[in-house]
């Protein structure tokens, strides 16, 4: 559920604006799932023409349940590419995604030969972890 940057508690805040200082908001919502309930917020910020990409899933009182940052793909392990590349030519973002204490494992977003976009989860060792579609849709409510 989207919200904005007013609807979310004060520790919350505090904590993003700690960890993914300035950027642009992309997203801020809750979220329910494996690591807890929270709000996650994304950020994009431009480097040099390049785009970044961070993101937080942050629990009510501030506590940081998951992060992820991007990185440049030439800066990304070879073992997490070519396993990345298994599913498509194309790797069009890699991000390293930890947990609250340590970095967990790689997500890498690919591109097949016919256009589909998929989510290829790696382990930090270069191990594929999962694979999974990722679908544009529109929504009217």
């Amino acid at each position: 559920m989207p919200l904005g940057p007013y609807e979310m508690p004060a520790a919350i805040r505090s904590t993003i604006d700690a960890i993914a200082p300035s950027g642009e908001t992309t997203f801020a919502g809750r979220e329910w799932g494996p690591r807890g309930e929270g709000y996650r917020i994304e950020k994009r910020y431009l480097d040099g023409g390049t785009e970044h990409v961070r993101t937080a899933l942050i629990a009510e009182d501030g506590t940081v349940l998951e992060r992820a940052h991007s990185v440049r793909l030439d800066e990304a392990p070879e073992s997490v590419l070519a396993t990345a590349l298994q599913t498509g030519p194309l790797v069009t973002l890699a991000m390293v995604v930890s947990g609250p204490n340590r970095e967990e494992y790689w997500r890498c977003t690919v591109r097949d030969r016919i256009g589909r976009t998929f989510v290829v989860t790696i382990e930090l060792d270069g191990g594929l972890r999962s694979v999974t579609r990722q679908i544009s849709a529109r929504v009217d409510v």
